[in-house]
C-alpha cells in the first residue's frame, strides 16, 4: 500500500511531463504522470490541499469519500430514489449533492483517457443524451477501509456489461438498458476522484462540497432530485423492445392521419428490420422517420443508437484502464 506523506503535496514540480501526483492517488504509474500536468486534477487538487488542516485529514477525505454521478437516463427514468435506497442498504452516506449539466467539453473531459476505444457512433450518441438533462452529482462517504472510497465504489457499481454484474452491485438495483445508458459512472480511484471534482462541478459547487466533507456532513438529496424531475419530463421506457413497438405504431398511425401512404409506411418498416440485421446503417432509420414526419425525438435516436452501434473499435486499448480493488491491494 502507498505511504502518506509527511506534507501536504500541493505542487507537482514544473508542470512538464514526468512530474507525478503522489503515489498514494494512483498504482497506475502512467496515470501519476497525465495528472501531474492535467488541468482539472490540478485545480481540484490544490482547492483540497489548501482546506485540508493536516495531511492525514487529506489522506482521510480521500480515503472515505468517492463521486456517484447519476446520469440524464438515471434522471428521465426516475431512478433517483433506487440510487438513495441502494447507498442507505450498504451504509454509504451522501454528503453533498451537486445538479450539473454536461457540455460537449465535460463530456470529453470525463472520459479523456478512455474515448480512445470507442466508435464515433459511441461518442456521437454519448454525447446526445448526456445533453438531455441535468445531472446529479453525489459525494459519499463511506466506512472507513484500507481500499480508498473511490476503488471500492467502482467495485461496488457493478460493469456497464450486465452479463458479469453481480446481484449487489447497484447497477443491479437500477433498470440499466444497455452497455451505454447504464445510469450511474463513479470515478476508479482517489485521484479521479480528485479530477472529476474540477470537471464535474464549478468552483462555488466545489467550495460546499469541501465544507461538506471537512465538517463531515449528511446530507438528503432528496430536494435537489425533485428539483431535478421537476426540470425534465418523464422518458417513456428506454428499453429497446418497447421503444420499437411504438415506432411501428406511430408509423401505422402517421398512414392512418394521411401524412404518409402504405408503401412509405412498409418501406420504413423494412428499413428497421434493415437497420437491425445490420444492412444498413442505424442513422438511416431516424432521418427517414424525420422525413416522413413520424414522431420521433432524441431519446428514440439515443435508445436506437445505443442499442445498435458498435461501442468500441476492436483491438484498442484505453489510455488509462480502470482499477480493482485486487490491484490496489496488490499495488
Amino acid at each position: 500500500m502507498a505511504t502518506m506523506p509527511s506534507t501536504i503535496p500541493v505542487e507537482f514540480g514544473t508542470g512538464r511531463l514526468g512530474d507525478e501526483i503522489p503515489s498514494w492517488l494512483s498504482i497506475q504509474p502512467l496515470k501519476r504522470k497525465l495528472y501531474g500536468i492535467d488541468l482539472y486534477f490540478r485545480e481540484a487538487w490544490g482547492e483540497l490541499s489548501t482546506a485540508a488542516r493536516s495531511a492525514d485529514e487529506l489522506r482521510g477525505w480521500m480515503n472515505r469519500h468517492a463521486i456517484l454521478l447519476c446520469k440524464p437516463d438515471a434522471v428521465v427514468s426516475r431512478q433517483l430514489e433506487a440510487v438513495f435506497d441502494w447507498l442507505a442498504r450498504h451504509d454509504i452516506r451522501v454528503v453533498a449533492s451537486e445538479i450539473t449539466s454536461a457540455s460537449r467539453h465535460v463530456i470529453r473531459a470525463l472520459w479523456e483517457f478512455q474515448w480512445n476505444i470507442a466508435t464515433r457512433d459511441r461518442r456521437d450518441v454519448t454525447e446526445l443524451f448526456m445533453a438531455r438533462s441535468h445531472m446529479l452529482v453525489l459525494v459519499v462517504r463511506m466506512p472507513s477501509h484500507p481500499v480508498p472510497a473511490a476503488v471500492r465504489m467502482a467495485a461496488l457499481k457493478g460493469s456497464a456489461d450486465a452479463s458479469v454484474r453481480e446481484s449487489h452491485q447497484l447497477r443491479s438495483s437500477l433498470s440499466t438498458v444497455n452497455y451505454i445508458l447504464n445510469a450511474v459512472h463513479s470515478p476508479d480511484e482517489p485521484a479521479d476522484f480528485v479530477r472529476e471534482l474540477s470537471v464535474l462541478l464549478d468552483e462555488e459547487q466545489r467550495r460546499r462540497v469541501l465544507h461538506a466533507m471537512l465538517i463531515d456532513a449528511e446530507h438528503s438529496p432528496s430536494a435537489e432530485a425533485e428539483r431535478l424531475y421537476q426540470q425534465t419530463d418523464r422518458e417513456r421506457s428506454l428499453d429497446y423492445a418497447t421503444r420499437r413497438s411504438e415506432w411501428l405504431h406511430a408509423i401505422v398511425a402517421t398512414e392512418h392521419g394521411g401524412l404518409i401512404d402504405t408503401d412509405h409506411g412498409l418501406l420504413l418498416t423494412e428499413l428497421l428490420a434493415s437497420v437491425e440485421a445490420g444492412k444498413r446503417g442505424w442513422h438511416e432509420f431516424p432521418t427517414a422517420m424525420v422525413h416522413a414526419q413520424v414522431p420521433w425525438d432524441a431519446w428514440d435516436t439515443v435508445v436506437l443508437g445505443t442499442t445498435l452501434a458498435d461501442a468500441n473499435v476492436p483491438g484498442r486499448f484505453r489510455i488509462l484502464s480502470g482499477t480493482s480493488v485486487t490491484e490496489w491491494v496488490r499495488g
